[in-house]
């Protein structure tokens, strides 16, 4: 995996026409613009890239492969145990999506319109954890997420 990560760090970076031509190691340009891009998560022979407003979809040699458009603020993205699903949180539409990495589309949309703003993920077995907040004084917190549920309810993690 941290093979992939530092692929995927080639690929994001910019190239001049001239660095292009020659022989640099990078893979490909997935045209992520620096400051539009989020997370780099790979899982099901994949590498998806969280850019803003959608995530691109990159085989592990760094071919562009899909594209998931229409995902305001896309931008954290923890893949599963077993690779078998990525989540990514849409700050801007205060949910997170569940892909499927094999078919790569979204399989589950969760609302957290009570929790705006999600920015972090991370799992751990069947919980998606989820760090929110605007950037507000005083708001924000972290909630948890039971994946195996139907329809998941976020709880709110207190000390």
């Amino acid at each position: 995996m941290a093979g992939s990560l530092l692929v995927m760090a080639g690929l994001l970076a910019a190239q001049s026409p001239a660095a292009a031509a020659a022989d640099t190691g990078v893979v490909a340009d997935l045209g992520v613009v620096a400051g539009r891009g989020g997370d780099v998560a790979a899982g099901g022979g994949k590498v998806f890239v969280a850019a803003d407003d959608r995530i691109v979809v990159a085989s592990y040699d760094g071919r562009p492969v899909d594209t998931i458009s229409g995902l305001p603020g896309a931008v954290a993205l923890p893949v599963s145990d077993g690779a078998r699903k990525v989540y990514a949180a849409l700050r801007d539409s205060n949910e997170v999506i569940e892909i499927d990495t094999a078919t790569v589309t979204i399989t589950r949309r969760i609302d957290l319109s009570a929790y705006p703003c999600p920015s972090t993920l991370t799992q751990s077995h069947n919980r998606l954890w989820i760090g929110y907040g605007c950037g507000e004084a005083g708001e924000g917190g972290v909630v948890g997420l039971v994946l195996s549920a139907t329809a998941p309810t976020p709880s709110r993690c207190s000390p």
